[in-house]
């Protein structure tokens, strides 16, 4: 080496551990976390701040900085005389310190595990991570694609297949198409854009409802549903803000009130019972008005109608006689007069009172879709009854999984109505007979995927992907292009593609750890005489997987109170669902695995601490042999 290099390299290694690099590398980092401190504040993300800042790779390339810098400021020392041991000893204790932190940027972990009360985990899932997990049909094992990013955050198009769990997706190849920061999904059921679909029938057209008074709505298809020789049902399709309103036209779209004589079988009225709720009409003589209430709450949905036909004359006090649309289609009002007039003056009129009421329509489905993406189906069979049932957007009460999800999945709806009407004296067997008597509706389950304006807060982001997947099978190419929204915590529906081959979620990286937690029961602590919490608790079991004797360590762990491992795992209570006593309860515990937390961070600091009263107490010692030598 000539001598200019020599002098080089000795500058570079001077500089290295200068004072000047020092104050360089504080001021550098002060920058970033003023920057960070700002970021946060104006997106109030943490995770934005922590992306471009503490997570960035420039803060982890100054942590290094600050190692070299002090490694050549000891270094510089030599050859070491006994006045450098106090600052041998804070400058070791400093490397420690960093190199346990910069262990902890590369090995430890931080991830969350939820569990329910009695069940337990091993697996931890790591937020803002992006992987793709593929199970194969008839395969014991599950592969995992990892989704690198750049330095702005943004998914690159290399997705390479992480080391477990691979080697059965040898013929599978993945590419990322596209990558959309930010987007909306929702489960479509019945309806669909533009389309309503229920298995079996061909796909009809959706209508939309603004609401008003309507003497005709449109049909959207027919279909036979029953065994012959029942009537074919009408299907209706809307789209409608007004759903109440639009299911109270829709009962009364072709309902015809029809009054005859028990005695002799004879009409004594028939017409539409929209026109009969609108005015009073004449049965006979005697001026009656009809009442019609068609309850909803949105828990429960619509319940069966309560018809009252009130009959004003000839007698001085009104006369209520009410029909069910329930169990029993068909009721006398005899019956009901004898219950009601008592002992006024209308008993006299009851013997001549042989009236039955009937209500009559032709069969129908209808399909509402509200603003919120929520599917509302009804039902009205031909003689008043009502059945309702309530698919919302987030929350599915049928769900039908077909051949492990690699069929694809469906919701399904039970019209539990009879096919005839029921009399009062039928036996307890027709009625049970009749019960029976339900047919299902069924529609599949697609994912209607949106592209959005990306939020400030980058926690609530639900980035989307479009994949192309390629496969080699029997000497054959097959490609598919599978889109898929982020799964924050990989609990969600896996997509059937490639033929119904392979089963896909877009998840964060999930990581074993070696402790098996099992969640014996959480509770919230509340004030005394109050329903405000004071604090949570959770009585955890954990085990240590390598542990030859099996032993299990009960601990309870609180809000500010947490288990710590033996070899740098932390376990803390973020979150309680439900937090009240009325069900199973699931909590979120945070994992956190700092692997030279005992082996440097700890001794480094203990280090440092000696360094520095080693440093105040040889000082004086140092001058006195100074002054000596003068």
């Amino acid at each position: 080496m000539t001598p200019k290099r020599i002098r080089i390299w000795a500058k570079a290694y001077q500089f290295l551990g200068s004072i000047h690099l020092a104050i360089t590398l504080i001021g550098a980092t002060a920058l970033f976390v003023i920057a960070g401190t700002l970021l946060e504040s104006h997106t109030e993300s943490h995770r934005y701040a922590a992306h471009f800042t503490y997570g960035n790779p420039l803060f982890l390339a100054l942590l290094w900085g600050f190692f070299v810098n002090i490694l050549c400021s000891a270094l510089r020392r030599y050859p070491f005389k006994l006045k450098h041991v106090p600052f041998l000893i804070t400058h070791l204790g400093l490397l420690m310190i960093l190199g346990g932190t910069l262990c902890k940027s590369y090995l430890g972990t931080q991830g969350v595990m939820g569990i329910s009360e009695g069940s337990g985990s091993q697996q931890i899932f790591l937020a803002d991570t992006y992987a793709i997990e593929v199970e194969k049909k008839n395969s014991p094992s599950v592969g995992y694609f990892a989704l690198q990013r750049d330095l702005l955050g943004n998914l690159l198009a290399a997705v390479k297949p992480l080391a477990a769990g691979t080697k059965n997706q040898d013929l599978l190849s993945i590419a990322l198409a596209e990558y959309v920061p930010h987007s909306n999904e929702h489960l479509a059921k019945w309806i669909k854009g533009n389309q309503a679909f229920v298995t079996g029938l061909a796909p009809m057209p959706v209508h939309t409802w603004e609401g008003g008074h309507s003497t005709h709505l449109p049909v959207s298809a027919k279909a036979r549903l029953e065994k012959e020789p029942a009537e074919p049902w009408n299907f209706y399709a809307f789209r409608s803000e007004h759903v109440e309103q639009l299911a109270r036209t829709l009962y009364l779209e072709g309902m015809q009130l029809h009054i005859v004589d028990s005695s002799t079988q004879l009409s004594l009225l028939n017409m539409p019972l929209r026109i009969a709720l609108d005015a009073p009409f004449s049965i006979e003589g005697k001026e009656a008005q009809a009442y019609l209430n068609l309850a909803y709450t949105p828990l429960s949905g619509f319940q069966d109608p309560f018809l009252i036909i009130q009959i004003r004359s000839p007698w001085p006090n009104a006369l209520q006689i009410p029909y069910a649309g329930g169990a029993e289609s068909s009721t006398l009002f005899l019956e009901h007069a004898a219950n009601l007039i008592q002992r006024t003056k209308a008993a006299q009129y009851v013997d001549t009172l042989k009236w039955s009421v009937q209500l009559k329509r032709t069969p129908a489905i209808a399909i509402i879709q509200d603003q919120h993406a929520d599917d509302y189906l009804f039902a009205f069979d031909a003689h008043g009854r009502v059945h309702t049932e309530a698919f919302r957007a987030d929350n599915l009460n049928s769900l039908i999984v077909y051949d492990k999800g690699f069929g694809g999945y469906a919701v399904q709806a039970h019209i539990p109505l009879a096919a005839g009407p029921l009399d009062a004296a039928a036996s307890r067997e027709t009625k049970e007979k009749a019960a029976a008597n339900h047919f299902a509706l069924e529609c599949p389950i697609t994912c209607q995927r949106s592209e959005e304006i990306p939020l400030k807060k980058l926690e609530d982001n639900l980035p989307k992907i479009t994949l192309k997947l390629t496969e080699q099978r029997e000497g054959r190419t097959y490609t598919e292009f599978v889109a898929l929204t982020y799964d924050r915590f990989g609990k969600g529906l896996q997509w059937p593609a490639l033929q119904g081959q392979y089963l896909l979620r877009f998840q964060p990286r999930f990581q074993t750890i070696p402790y098996r937690i099992r969640l014996r029961d959480a509770r919230q602590i509340n004030y005394p005489n109050s329903n405000q919490a004071y604090s949570y608790e959770a009585d955890l079991g954990i085990k240590d997987t390598r542990d030859a004797a099996n032993h299990t360590t009960e601990k309870t762990i609180s809000m500010n109170n947490v288990h710590e491992t033996w070899d740098g795992y932390r376990v803390y209570l973020a979150n309680i669902m439900p937090a009240q006593e009325t069900a199973v309860q699931s909590v979120q515990l945070v994992i956190n695995h700092d692997p030279a937390k005992y082996f440097l961070t700890y001794p480094g600091g203990c280090l440092v601490a000696l360094g520095i009263v080693l440093l105040f107490w040889l000082r004086p010692y140092s001058r006195k042999k100074e002054a000596k030598s003068k």
